[in-house]
């Protein structure tokens, strides 16, 4: 079956204040408009577009369900922890999907570019998974794709331990089902098609994985346009430019769009703000926007190399966890004792 027969759903859960661009993302989303998009919210929120669905769930009527669909005790105290449940939304939700050929998972801090000219090229119907991040992944719809979570070769040893733990797995990349997916020699498309923007950096800057992902130019900038996600940049005093699938905003505070975003089809992303284009894109925009600074670092919540490296192995997990478990222990004693003395 070719691409342009596929019938294909991306699913996006958010359950608490949504964020102040949605609009955003729901625009880009919805510019898509050969793949249906399935949002799960407990929030008044709409989308006026035939390839949008919207479904309130509140957050204990999802857990309920997923605990149903699953059928052994899980842990899901927060709605942050859905992440590590991602390869399993099309199992909780599949009474939803089951017209699909293939439904995706995907977060709301993305800005979405053209993405059947991407599943188009790289031949989706080929693969049983399509990505390598939780930001967007697509995996086909069938039972024995779905089940391949359950399978040994995750870093961490079993699934049942990641959804009994209130802590973050990262089960939904690296570490997780794509170690599976490795680990068994099922094959995926895992180029780096989208643009990962550093959250070591106040400017946007791409993340550099590895040699096959888009490098970072000195002046650059990225602009939604007509449903084309583009990076410009400057190379030898020439304006030149290339196509993303979408780029991640990861850890990014953006403000809400001063301008209306239904009536508008072209915008530049700049760090906390979307920015109306209303002219071409000229030398101005790079001398006025995303000026490279090095020196100014975010601060991250892992600091130094042991400690992220720590993250991603089982015992380095283990000993997160436990130094996460014995903080709360300590918080929660001494509340309790200060409620005490209050008595």
């Amino acid at each position: 079956m070719k691409n342009n027969k596929l019938k294909i759903c991306i699913i996006s859960i958010f359950f608490g204040k949504l964020p102040e661009w949605i609009n955003v993302w729901a625009k880009t989303a919805s510019y898509n408009s050969k793949i249906d998009f399935l949002f799960i919210t407990d929030q008044n929120f709409s989308v006026n577009k035939k390839n949008f669905k919207i479904i309130n769930f509140t957050f204990e009527d999802f857990k309920k369900l997923a605990l149903e669909k699953l059928q052994f005790k899980i842990k899901l105290n927060t709605p942050y922890k859905l992440c590590d449940y991602k390869e399993v939304w099309g199992l909780i939700l599949e009474d939803y999907i089951k017209e699909y050929d293939f439904w995706g998972e995907c977060d709301t801090d993305v800005v979405f570019g053209d993405l059947c000219h991407y599943f188009d090229e790289y031949e989706l119907y080929k693969y049983d998974k399509f990505g390598c991040r939780g930001h967007l992944t697509l995996y086909r719809n069938s039972k024995d794709v779905i089940e391949r979570y359950k399978m040994k070769g995750s870093w961490f040893g079993n699934y049942k331990e990641v959804f009994s733990s209130n802590r973050i797995w990262a089960f939904d990349e690296t570490p997780g089902i794509n170690a599976i997916y490795e680990s068994n020699s099922f094959p995926y498309m895992d180029k780096i098609l989208f643009g990962d923007i550093d959250v070591n950096y106040n400017d946007l800057r791409l993340v550099e994985f590895d040699v096959e992902c888009p490098s970072n130019y000195e002046r650059q900038l990225f602009v939604w346009s007509n449903g084309k996600l583009l990076r410009k940049y400057l190379k030898n005093g020439e304006i030149c430019y290339d196509e993303l699938m979408y780029i991640h905003l990861q850890k990014r505070k953006m403000k809400s769009p001063t301008f209306d975003v239904d009536n508008i089809d072209e915008f530049l992303i700049i760090n906390g703000d979307f920015v109306q284009l209303e002219e071409p894109i000229s030398i101005k925009y790079f001398d006025q926007y995303n000026i490279r600074d090095n020196n100014q670092r975010t601060k991250t919540k892992f600091g130094g190399k042991y400690k992220k490296d720590l993250r991603f192995f089982w015992i380095g997990r283990r000993i997160l966890n436990l130094e996460f478990d014995l903080k709360n222990f300590i918080k929660k004693t001494f509340i309790y004792k200060c409620l005490k003395k209050g008595e």
